[in-house]
């Protein structure tokens, strides 16, 4: 029976035969070329193979007789996981041309087989040596062909020279290291070369310890990229000190690269809120999370997006807006293309206000509200407002909130009528309201 269904598998059209096993698991795929010549055969198309996962690493010898196996020669992705340790490889197309190169003297560092035609390098939870951390920035350096790094979890980064990280990361186009141990003098001499680079335009340092770094000197790093996020992550603290955050936003206001900051969990209170607002409202994306707000400022930021900014899209988490005028933050939401305003003790006018501004808003596309322990009472929002709003856009999720039966009969129906992805968590329904 089992073969029948086999065989009637391997009699499908290709086209569709490689669309199902699209779908499959790199191990049930690599089960499925061991049933037989033919399964094997239709099953090596390269679509199939792009991302391959290992064990182990593989030596330069043995990574170019891996490439030359049919269905691996278009590989683009690797990746490793071992005892925790995941490593993604991502290559330019055709790692087979590159890999038959004249081999280039060693440096030393287990991904050496690798570098050739590395395009993307992806460590997490990496504990490799000092020595291996060395020669990976070297390769950078010498190379020159890798433009993305993502390290996460980093502890033994003591015994990197900050010129050798430095010299290596301003050479990249994005990096991401978050939650490493870099130190003040490593820190400052990335952001140092990184504010002249001529190639880097995105970093994400969340994480990183910068208490005692110059905030002037991180944010003429910003100004010279477009994406830049310094926020906590799991148990680092950013802990910038109040008189950085105050220079940080000084040299930011005059950037005209900069276009998305994450500063998520910094207590950014110490900034006059007109610095503030000048700096923000120039940018396309603001993630503001439990940043201790003060009134100024969240009053200064709403009242901005309200009248004119750049902003397309804002996450504003865990901040007060309740001494906010429900009429600025509806007419600020429905400026927006995508809006986040969890946990940030919103009465019921200013649910009401949203509603009725994003459903006639030209932009709105995207709207998570909620996650109010504080309150989450929908009570004024009109049903019909509701589903309007609903059906208009993309996504929504709404979070910690008390709807209505004609409310929750009215979203239902919204989702029956639009391709719109809709998120309901722990919403409660009030059955009495029509009593």
């Amino acid at each position: 029976l089992l073969q029948e269904k086999m065989m009637g598998l391997l009699d499908l059209p290709q086209e569709i035969l490689i669309k199902i096993l699209s779908y499959v698991s790199f191990a049930d795929l690599l089960q499925f070329v061991l049933v037989s010549k033919t399964a094997c055969d239709r099953a090596s198309a390269h679509t199939l193979w792009k991302c391959v996962k290992l064990k182990t690493f593989f030596n330069e010898e043995t990574f170019r007789q891996f490439l030359e196996i049919e269905r691996y020669s278009k590989v683009q992705i690797l990746e490793v996981e071992r005892k925790g340790q995941v490593i993604l490889l991502e290559f330019y197309p055709n790692p087979l041309s590159h890999a038959k190169e004249v081999p280039t003297e060693d440096s030393g560092s287990f991904l050496d087989a690798y570098f050739k035609n590395l395009r993307k390098l992806t460590l997490l939870r990496c504990v490799a040596g000092c020595e291996d951390w060395n020669n990976i920035f070297n390769q950078i350096i010498q190379g020159g062909k890798l433009k993305e790094l993502t390290v996460c979890t980093w502890f033994n980064c003591d015994k990197t020279p900050e010129d050798l990280l430095a010299n290596a990361i301003a050479r990249l186009e994005k990096v991401k290291m978050t939650e490493t141990s870099l130190d003040r003098d490593q820190l400052t001499a990335i952001f140092t070369t990184g504010a002249k680079s001529q190639s880097l335009t995105e970093a994400d340092f969340s994480g990183s310890q910068v208490h005692n770094v110059s905030g002037s000197l991180i944010g003429k790093f910003a100004t010279n990229l477009t994406k830049f996020c310094l926020g906590s992550m799991g148990s680092h603290k950013c802990m910038m000190a109040p008189r950085e955050n105050e220079a940080f936003f000084q040299e930011i206001v005059s950037s005209m690269k900069l276009q998305y900051l994450d500063l998520s969990k910094c207590n950014l209170r110490s900034v006059d809120e007109t610095v503030f607002a000048k700096a923000v409202l120039k940018l396309k994306v603001l993630k503001i999370e439990w940043s201790k707000l003060t009134r100024e400022q969240t009053s200064a930021l709403f009242t901005g997006i309200a009248k004119k900014s750049s902003l397309e899209e804002l996450a504003f988490v865990g901040n007060h807006v309740d001494h906010v005028q429900p009429t600025v933050i509806g007419r600020a939401v429905g400026t927006l293309t995508k809006v986040t305003l969890e946990n940030s003790w919103m009465s019921v006018d200013v649910f009401k206000e949203i509603f009725e501004n994003a459903k006639d808003s030209k932009t709105l596309r995207e709207m998570n509200i909620g996650g109010d322990s504080f309150g989450g009472d929908l009570s004024l929002v009109i049903p019909e407002v509701l589903g309007d709003v609903i059906s208009r856009l993309r996504s929504i999720r709404m979070k910690d909130l008390t709807l209505s039966q004609d409310q929750c009969m009215r979203a239902i129906s919204a989702t029956k009528q639009s391709p719109v992805y809709i998120d309901f968590k722990m919403f409660k329904v009030n059955i009495l309201c029509n009593i």
